[in-house]
Formats: structure tokens, C-alpha cells, sequence
């Protein structure tokens, strides 16, 4: 079972003044997930530099692949693209 949620508010009431908060996230896992799906388009043979940022390159190599497998163009990373990355290249995938 997950701890209880941090509520700042009543931590404050309680103390009698401000008190610190951890951040909301640590990392960033969507970073994680384009990396991954890039990954899986350079395995395939498209054209993207995997490095964890979702720029111009790796859209167009996502929608180059959702044409070629016949699969609605987003140019995102949606659930049925990375399916059928995962199962066309073997990798892993989100």
C-alpha cells in the first residue's frame, strides 16, 4: 500500500508556518519512453537520432513507420505504435 499523500497544508496548520516539499517528479520518464521508441525505429531502419527528445526527426520517423505499417498518423508514440514497434523490433518498449 502507498504512503499517504504529503498534504502541505495541514503540515503547515500544524507547524505554524511554511514547511519544504519534495518535488512532484524525479527525472523524467516520457524522456525514457522516446528513448526507447527511438531505439526501436533505428533497429527498424528509420532515420532518428535516439537521444530522449521528441523533436522534428523522431515525429517524422514515427509517421513514416504508422504509413508503412498502415496504422492512423499521429507522429506521437501512442499505444498501438509503440505495440507494434515492440513486437516488429524485439525491444522492450513502454
Amino acid at each position: 500500500m502507498p504512503p499517504p499523500p504529503h498534504d502541505s497544508i495541514a503540515e503547515m496548520i500544524r507547524m505554524g508556518g511554511p514547511v519544504p516539499v519534495p518535488p512532484a517528479s524525479v527525472g523524467r520518464p516520457e524522456a525514457d519512453s522516446v528513448l526507447l521508441g527511438q531505439r526501436a525505429l533505428a533497429k527498424l531502419g528509420y532515420s532518428v537520432k535516439p537521444d530522449g527528445i521528441m523533436g522534428s526527426e523522431t515525429r517524422q520517423a514515427i509517421e513514416r513507420f504508422e504509413r508503412a505499417r498502415q496504422l492512423p498518423v499521429t507522429g506521437e508514440f501512442g499505444a498501438r505504435t509503440l505495440r507494434e514497434l515492440a513486437t516488429l523490433s524485439g525491444l522492450p518498449l513502454p
